[in-house]
């Protein structure tokens, strides 16, 4: 009964992490233009037009990133650890 509720606390955490990461995500309008996202696969990409790069990772963003993949990676740690002390 106990070797579940390792299990147990990863899926809490793991579901509490996505829950963050998606209010980012609406916080910060990434879901704002729908109407672009769907038109976006059939414009003509083959014109003459302006090369548009990529918006640059800010301070805030790339701390984010790292804060979840940290958090993600010790999890599955956690979750390696916790497969091996048990025997798989």
């Amino acid at each position: 009964m106990i070797y579940y509720f390792g299990w147990l606390w990863l899926v809490l955490l793991s579901l509490g992490v996505s829950l963050l990461a998606f209010a980012w995500a609406v916080k910060t309008g990434q879901f704002s233009d729908q109407n672009r996202a769907r038109s976006l696969p059939l414009l003509d990409s083959t014109g003459g037009g302006e090369v548009v790069s990529p918006p640059a990772l800010w301070g805030r963003e790339r701390a984010a990133i790292i804060i979840i993949l940290a958090v993600g990676g010790a999890a599955m740690a956690g979750a390696v650890v916790l497969s091996w002390s048990h025997g798989f």
